[in-house]
C-alpha cells in the first residue's frame, strides 16, 4: 500500500475549522472573501443539494445570502475536530446563538488539490437527529424543522426558508 505525502500533510482540522469561522461565520464580506481565497482554490464548487456554487466571488454570495436569514448572533461552530484522509476531509457542525440552543446541525464534506478546497458539499442533519425540538416559554414543544417523506435532509435553500421562523423560537 502506498502513501501519498501530500495527502498526510494535510492539516484537515485547521483547514475546515477555518472555512467554519472565516467563511460561514464571517459577515463582513470583506474578510470573507480574503479567507475564501486563502482556503479555496479559484475553481472551487460549494454544493448544496438543491444548488451549487462555483468560484470565490459566488460562494461567498452563497454564504452572504445564507447570513442574511441568521440573527446577528447565530454563528457556526463545530461539533468536533474535523477529520479525514487521501485529501477528503469532513466536519460536523452546528449553528444557533453562541449560548443559545442550536438550531440547525449538519456535516461539510471537502475535497482538497495542493492544500485548498476544491469542492465542499454541505449537508443538513434530518430533523431530530440532534435538536429534535426547541422549548418555548410554555409546554409546547416546537419542531426546528421537518424533513420531506422521502427521509432526505432539507436544502440549504429550503433552510433559509423556513429560517425566519426558527430564528423567532430561538429567540423567545
Amino acid at each position: 500500500m502506498s502513501t501519498d505525502p501530500k495527502s498526510e500533510a494535510i492539516d484537515y482540522n485547521h483547514l475546515m475549522q477555518a472555512n467554519l469561522t472565516r467563511v460561514f461565520s464571517e459577515r463582513d464580506a470583506g474578510r470573507r472573501i480574503v479567507a475564501i481565497r486563502e482556503l479555496y482554490a479559484e475553481d472551487a464548487v460549494l454544493y448544496e443539494p438543491d444548488a451549487s456554487a462555483k468560484g470565490h466571488a459566488a460562494i461567498s454570495e452563497a454564504v452572504t445570502a445564507l447570513l442574511a436569514q441568521l440573527p446577528p448572533n447565530f454563528v457556526f461552530s463545530a461539533a468536533g475536530p474535523a477529520i479525514g484522509h487521501h485529501n477528503l476531509g469532513r466536519l460536523k457542525w452546528r449553528s444557533g446563538p453562541p449560548d443559545g440552543p442550536v438550531a440547525v446541525t449538519g456535516m461539510d464534506v471537502a475535497h482538497f488539490e495542493e492544500g485548498r478546497i476544491h469542492s465542499i458539499y454541505v449537508f443538513l442533519e434530518p430533523a431530530g437527529a440532534q435538536t429534535p425540538v426547541l422549548q418555548t416559554n410554555s409546554t409546547k414543544e416546537i419542531p426546528v424543522a421537518k424533513t420531506p417523506k422521502t427521509g432526505l435532509c432539507p436544502s440549504l435553500p429550503i433552510l433559509r426558508k423556513r429560517l425566519p421562523s426558527l430564528v423567532r423560537l430561538v429567540h423567545r
